[in-house]
């Protein structure tokens, strides 16, 4: 189930710290320094986020870049913090795309993940199941070494998209 961030920010914030040096995050931050910090924004005006919650427990975060002037989505960050979710969390990520897309009403999501990440493997199929369910979605493409991790590596990038079905027409 989603939740407003900001009303479980506490517990957010221990997930985070005590998540901090797990390896499977290393792929959360685009750059090569560690953030010690997470911030939950207070309104809305600049990001959109959310936690998945089963039993009352936070398990993961979604957060969602709002470009006001072309009302769409330009990133969105995705951070499930246990590996055994349930298929919960999955279903949370879907959900928030569409509150995004038809609650929210934005006209389209852009976001990136790095080539390596364990969950490019969803998102490739998130874009299969997008466009089934009459979202047009597509892998745009893929820049060669374009960011640099905290393990010093540098890793190419591949960026997604999903429309509404009315802005392809």
């Amino acid at each position: 189930m989603l939740k407003r961030a900001y009303f479980c920010k506490e517990e957010l914030e221990k997930l985070y710290r005590d998540s901090f040096d797990d390896s499977r995050l290393k792929y959360y931050v685009f750059c090569p320094l560690k953030e010690y910090s997470f911030t939950i924004d207070e309104n809305e005006y600049n990001n959109i986020q959310m936690v998945s919650v089963v039993n009352n427990k936070v398990i993961g975060f979604l957060s969602a870049s709002v470009d006001i002037y072309h009302f769409l989505i330009d990133s969105i960050n995705i951070i499930c913090f246990f590996e055994k979710s349930g298929g919960v969390f999955l279903k949370d990520v879907k959900n928030f795309i569409s509150y995004l897309l038809d609650e929210r009403g934005f006209r389209k999501i852009k976001f990136r993940v790095a080539v390596g990440n364990p969950s490019e493997r969803i998102y490739d199929r998130a874009i299969k199941y997008f466009n089934r369910i009459s979202y047009p979605s597509q892998i745009v493409g893929i820049f060669t070494k374009d960011i640099r991790l905290p393990d010093g590596k540098y890793y190419d990038v591949k960026e997604y998209e999903i429309m509404k079905r009315e802005e392809i027409f």
